[in-house]
């Protein structure tokens, strides 16, 4: 079983590492995955690639392993014509 402090020292030490990572960055650039880049990471589908000001790039993976492209769900006042928000899928 998992210590519940030592839980909570990850939660804070990936919170402060996000922060760092993202907090005031600025996306210049909004693309999808090519299909060659889909094939050199041996994945079936092709998420939306967000490029930083810095020159990070944030790709949506399926999971923590990086086994597939995943899709970018967005919660903001634009919804759907069902009420839902927004998600940009991976194709």
């Amino acid at each position: 079983m998992v210590d519940k402090n030592d839980k909570e020292k990850t939660i804070k030490y990936w919170q402060k590492k996000s922060e760092e990572w993202l907090v005031g960055k600025k996306i210049v650039k909004c693309r999808y995955m090519s299909e060659k880049e889909m094939k050199e990471t041996m994945w079936n589908d092709r998420p939306i690639c967000l490029l930083l000001d810095d020159g990070t790039w944030i790709i949506p993976q399926r999971d923590d392993e990086g086994n597939d492209g995943g899709a970018l769900y967005v919660v903001n006042t634009v919804k759907d014509e069902c009420g839902n928000h927004t998600t940009l899928p991976v194709i």
